[in-house]
């Protein structure tokens, strides 16, 4: 496996736009964005939620800036009072076969994407993720990603 996403969950959309702000000064200037919906468990209870993401590829990595806008979410736990930016997850894409794999970690978020506003991904594909606590032991958590195509 090699790292696919390095992501980092930011408290409010102003947060993210300090970000974005602060990595284009590293030349980070190029950002495509999605709102997503989900539908799955956190923390082992069922949960949607909602999320705006913002993407930028010019690392050779893609960096995420993650926003929670709805609904229970793993990274809540992060983002403290007064936490702007923290990193979030390290991600890896696996097929479905991998998705199944056995850790020592927990499993602190597995959710389906349920729709896409970014039209390079609305209608075309969902997202199966799920997300490995690392609780503390290291800064970032490790997100599996699954894409689906729409049939």
């Amino acid at each position: 496996m090699k790292i696919d996403q390095i992501a980092f969950g930011c408290a409010t959309l102003h947060d993210v736009e300090y970000a974005q702000q602060f990595l284009k000064k590293f030349g980070a200037t190029e950002w495509s964005e999605d709102h997503v919906v989900a539908s799955g468990f956190v923390y082992g209870e069922p949960a949607m939620n909602a999320a705006h993401l913002f993407f930028n590829y010019q690392f050779g990595v893609e960096l995420e800036l993650l926003c929670y806008t709805e609904g229970p979410n793993w990274l809540s736990r992060k983002l403290h009072p007064g936490a702007m930016i923290v990193p979030s997850h390290i991600g890896v894409h696996v097929d479905a076969k991998a998705m199944k794999i056995e850790s020592e970690l927990k499993i602190v978020q597995e959710v389906y994407t349920i729709t896409h506003t970014n039209p390079v991904i609305a209608g075309k594909r969902t997202y199966h993720y799920k997300i490995f606590g690392t609780d503390g032991h290291v800064p970032f958590d490790i997100k599996l990603i699954e894409r689906m195509n729409v049939e």
